[in-house]
């Protein structure tokens, strides 16, 4: 469960760096989707005139960066719970905030009405 945290906070750590350069980073190799404001199939979305880019990670599309991102902060709410630590759970709460940060900014409706509902059946 810790690598699947891991990789969900790599996904957002490279996502926050795709929306501050609003491109894609050049991991094609990584399996980065080639990306640019200018490119049509490229999710975007616009506010008050300007148009930003959503974030991808290393997946295909915002909507499943999201879906999986939702997984993974569940997995990472019941660790918070389970843990005994303060360290540990010090870590795993600034990756949860990570998470919803980047469920944030992919701007997926669905993937943040998800993060809600499942928030709420945890609690």
């Amino acid at each position: 469960m810790y690598i699947i945290i891991g990789l969900g906070v790599l996904n957002v750590i490279l996502g926050i760096y795709q929306f501050i350069s609003q491109s894609n980073l050049g991991l094609n190799i990584l399996g980065e989707s080639p990306l640019s404001l200018f490119s049509y199939g490229v999710a975007k979305i616009v506010a008050h005139e300007t148009t930003f880019l959503r974030i991808y990670g290393l997946l295909a599309h915002p909507n499943i960066l999201a879906g999986i991102l939702v997984i993974v902060s569940l997995l990472n709410l019941y660790l918070i719970n389970k843990r005994q630590q303060l360290l540990s759970r010090g870590i795993f709460i600034a990756s949860y905030f990570m998470i919803i940060l980047g469920i944030s900014l992919t701007f997926s409706r669905g993937g943040i009405l998800a993060l809600l509902v499942g928030t709420i059946f945890f609690i």
